[in-house]
């Protein structure tokens, strides 16, 4: 026995995840359609994000929390 459904009784939910420059997901992390991973975030591993992440933050959890804030180092060459 299996709790996974057959196909034709699934509910399938289709959008966009926009993933921002220097954005960082974690192994295992899902994330849920129209959603926004700003730039320069990190999410942590086996995190379940719901909603817009801000730029340049630090989140974990399931549901994903914002934990703290990174410090955004710009290259220059």
């Amino acid at each position: 026995m299996t709790s996974a459904l057959p196909i034709e009784q699934r509910n399938v939910v289709k959008g966009s995840v926009v993933i921002g420059k220097d954005a960082f997901i974690g192994a295992n992390s899902v994330i849920h359609p129209d959603v926004s991973i700003g730039e320069g975030a990190v999410i942590g591993s086996n995190s379940l994000v719901l909603n817009d992440v801000d730029p340049w933050s630090i989140n974990v959890g399931s549901p994903c929390k914002k934990i703290g804030v990174r410090d955004k180092i710009l290259d220059s060459i």
